[in-house]
């Protein structure tokens, strides 16, 4: 493992993680959510569903996290191959072929998302979590759009 690299990337990633934590942080504090789409125009996102599918995981409700939001699992395939190949790979053109792969994987699994949001938005919105609009959002208490 390449503990240098790890400790590089930790040491520079440390601002961003401490300030995507103070959003998240202050969107549930304000809002009750994190979605800017959510908290903006009330409407789910394609990724709406989640943060809830991994807190389902950890849980060890599997079958209830891939029916809330089944790209945590193109997610954690994902991560698990990029770590490996940041971490652990050492020959660059080993690695240069796992990033085309990942590139690849990721192109897919967007339009997979893609597909399942355009899938539930017809078939769920807006009565069934979590694709269910959002009457509190902030155009709406903005006056920009009416119910």
């Amino acid at each position: 493992m390449n503990w240098s690299r790890l400790k590089k990337d930790i040491r520079e990633m440390a601002i961003p993680l401490i300030a995507i934590s103070l959003y998240i942080l202050i969107g549930n504090l304000l809002f009750g959510k994190i979605c800017p789409t959510r908290m903006l125009f009330g409407i789910p996102c394609p990724g709406c569903g989640t943060t809830r599918a991994f807190l389902l995981l950890i849980q060890g409700k599997i079958t209830e996290a891939t029916v809330s939001n089944p790209i945590w699992i193109p997610i954690v395939v994902l991560w698990g191959i990029f770590f490996i190949n940041r971490y652990f790979v050492s020959s660059k053109k080993v690695s240069d072929k796992i990033t085309h792969l990942l590139k690849m994987l990721l192109v897919i699994s967007c339009i997979l998302c893609m597909i399942y949001y355009i899938y539930r938005m017809v078939c769920w919105y807006p009565d069934r979590a979590p694709m269910v609009y959002d009457s509190d959002n902030l155009l709406r208490i903005w006056g920009l759009i009416k119910k």
